[in-house]
């Protein structure tokens, strides 16, 4: 699982990579000027993949808050994400943590198989 610290410089820019059929997960310790851990427990999350002409893919279930925000989203869910680039962004509240571009590769080599 990926560990990733926000602190003094605001949102992250980051790139997301994703392969069908493939889980991901990565956890985000949002943080104070000062260090400190910011607690999101109970606050909503949304976290979307956009782009033009598409409707969006939702993923705000695979979000959770607390002292560190958890994205795990299952393989079943990047198995039905059109392969293809992507602007991707995950707020807390309201609060925009990350964003950037996404990209999700398809799985081709196992297109048509028995396995």
């Amino acid at each position: 699982m990926t560990d990733i610290t926000l602190g003094q410089r605001g949102c992250l820019n980051a790139d997301l990579i994703l392969a069908q059929s493939q889980a991901f997960a990565a956890e985000i310790t949002h943080e104070d000027p000062d260090g400190h851990v910011i607690d999101h427990t109970g606050e909503a999350c949304y976290c979307h993949l956009q782009r033009e002409g598409s409707p969006d893919v939702v993923l705000d279930r695979y979000i959770d808050a607390g002292e560190k925000i958890t994205i795990a989203i299952p393989g079943s869910v990047t198995a039905e994400i059109a392969a293809g680039t992507y602007k991707w962004d995950l707020f807390v509240g309201d609060v925009r943590l990350v964003y950037g571009k996404a990209k999700v590769y398809d799985t081709y080599s196992r297109d048509g198989s028995d396995g």
